[in-house]
């Protein structure tokens, strides 16, 4: 079949010609690209090698704009941002309000109460339950 096109509204001024088209060919929609999560799956030693951890912590940080002084008294935002950046990680937050992380229990993801930095140590006060 061949194509054909119809040419309408003609317009013609300030040095251009302006007009409308029509087609009877089928409209082609561009491809969309299939969602990508950031961080597509779990990296391999999430629960059990704390360097691991760490750097899982800090991207998750860095993604959604925390610092380890903004967020003391929230620990809410940092388990949040954790499992969003990080899908099926479950992590949730203790009765202490720390992370709750697979592998290592309750964490203090902040030194000395957020002057210096984020850091990944397991402080043994709530054990991670899958169960909860």
């Amino acid at each position: 079949m061949t194509e054909r096109w119809r040419l309408s509204n003609f317009r013609i001024g300030d040095g251009a010609i302006e007009f409308d088209i029509d087609s009877d060919a089928p409209a082609e929609l561009p491809d969309e690209p299939d969602p990508t999560p950031t961080h597509p799956s779990l990296p391999d030693g999430y629960d059990r090698d704390p360097a691991v951890g760490f750097s899982m912590l800090l991207s998750a940080m860095n993604e959604h704009g925390l610092d380890p002084i903004g967020v003391q008294g929230h620990g809410q935002q940092i388990v949040d941002a954790m499992n969003e950046t990080w899908p099926g990680w479950d992590v949730y937050r203790s009765p202490s309000d720390a992370p709750v992380v697979p592998g290592f229990g309750s964490l203090d993801v902040t030194i000395n109460s957020g002057k210096g930095g984020w850091q990944f140590r397991p402080d043994g006060a709530t054990p991670y339950r899958r169960d909860r």
